[in-house]
C-alpha cells in the first residue's frame, strides 16, 4: 500500500520530477555546479561535486531516450516533506552506443515551513 495523500498532485509532481531528472543529466554532463546546487541538498551537492571533480574536465552528452516516473511514497517528517520517485527508462551516454536501461529512486525533500522548493536529497540505484 502506497502512502500518498489524496490531495497530492501526483501528475504535476511527476511532470516536474522528469524535468529535474533531465536537468540534472545536462548539468552533470557540462559540470555545471551552479545549476546542480540550485536543486540539490547540501549533502547531495557535495557528492555530485566530488564525482564531477574526480571525473575531470570531460564533457559528455547524456541523451534521455525515454523516461517514466512513479511516485512511490509521500512522507511527512517533523521538519520536512519527503517524496520518493522511481525513474525508469533508457539513456544513451555515447551517441554511437545503444541506449541502456536505468532504474533508480530519487528522494526529494522540502521543508515543512518556508517557501523553498523541492531538492534532490538522495539517489538509490535499483539495478
Amino acid at each position: 500500500v502506497r502512502n500518498i495523500p489524496a490531495d497530492f498532485d501526483v501528475a504535476g509532481f511527476v511532470r516536474n520530477a522528469k524535468v529535474q531528472f533531465i536537468r540534472l543529466q545536462a548539468a552533470n554532463d557540462t559540470s555545471n555546479l551552479d545549476d546542480i546546487r540550485e536543486f540539490t541538498s547540501p549533502e547531495m551537492f557535495a557528492e555530485l561535486k566530488m564525482d564531477i571533480t574526480e571525473r575531470g574536465p570531460v564533457t559528455s552528452v547524456t541523451e534521455v531516450v525515454s523516461i517514466e516516473a512513479d511516485v512511490l511514497e509521500v512522507a511527512e517528517e517533523p521538519t520536512q516533506h519527503v517524496v520518493s520517485v522511481r525513474f525508469t527508462g533508457l539513456i544513451r551516454e555515447d551517441k554511437f552506443a545503444p541506449a541502456e536501461a536505468f532504474d533508480e529512486v530519487w528522494h526529494l525533500t522540502k521543508p515543512r515551513h518556508g517557501n523553498t522548493g523541492w531538492v534532490l536529497a538522495g539517489i538509490q540505484q535499483m539495478q
